[in-house]
């Protein structure tokens, strides 16, 4: 069983946390299988990459085809002055309102998973002012299309606009023919977040029960009140201690 000083030691800033923003019913699946599983792009909430602008010479659709074997997961990677699960806009957008989860992740060991992959990437999102989803593909034939986004990946997958800069996307993009990839997590899984706006206090809640009989991890408890945030677990608060992280200003 973790203690509470173990708890406290995983979420001082390390540099090596990434969090994955969900809903309860798929944080339960994520958590059950040990996977997590490779998105489509045509699914993304930003409209610049669920349509995308060609200029071809061959059929869009074939162009289409060889994007759609792109496929990514995306993560919030953490900042000394903006934790990665304080930020209240992702809890809103993917976590049910603020009634879903965060997930709390190791780096290195999800990037060694990762590593089994046989084609696959992962970078931040570089977030840019002037930022165009109009691709001048060049090429005649479906192969030299397939070799210029194999060489424009980066400009292609891992770049946003600054639109969505809040977001601190940190992406897994893997190349696959198969329909659905998933990712194995081994033991990356750190602990879980949950937000729940309107309770006080979570130990007594269906979600922290149902989640403490499915797994042995540290379950924590994201907090706003008048403005200031902190988590918490089992009554202990970990971060900010005294309206700073000791690991960053001592």
């Amino acid at each position: 069983m973790y203690t509470s000083k173990l708890a406290s030691d995983f979420m001082k800033f390390s540099g090596n946390h990434l969090f994955h923003y969900t809903s309860f019913d798929s944080a339960l699946k994520i958590i059950s299988s040990n996977t997590l599983k490779f998105g489509l792009f045509e699914n993304m909430n930003d409209i610049a990459e669920v349509k995308r602008e060609y200029f071809t010479n061959i059929d869009i659709e074939e162009v289409e085809l060889e994007m759609k074997k792109y496929k990514s997961i995306s993560f919030t990677w953490d900042d000394s002055n903006k934790r990665g699960y304080e930020i209240d806009s992702l809890w809103g957008y993917y976590a049910q309102k603020g009634n879903g989860v965060c997930l709390v992740f190791d780096k290195s060991i999800l990037l060694t998973c990762l590593e089994n992959k046989v084609k696959a990437y992962h970078k931040r999102i570089e977030y840019l002012n002037n930022y165009s989803n109009v691709i001048p593909l060049i090429g005649n034939n479906e192969e030299e299309v397939s070799k210029y986004i194999s060489e424009h990946v980066d400009d292609l997958f891992f770049t946003k606009s600054v639109d969505w800069k809040h977001e601190h996307e940190y992406r897994f993009l893997l190349y696959s023919f198969n329909e659905e990839e998933t990712l194995f997590l081994n033991n990356s899984l750190l602990a879980i977040i949950l937000c729940m706006p309107k309770r006080d206090e979570i130990e007594d809640t269906l979600e922290y029960k149902i989640l403490s009989k499915l797994i042995d991890l540290p379950i924590l408890h994201y907090k706003t009140c008048l403005g200031e945030k902190g988590l918490f677990w089992e009554g202990q608060k970990l971060y900010p201690v005294l309206g700073r992280d000791y690991n960053i200003d001592i």
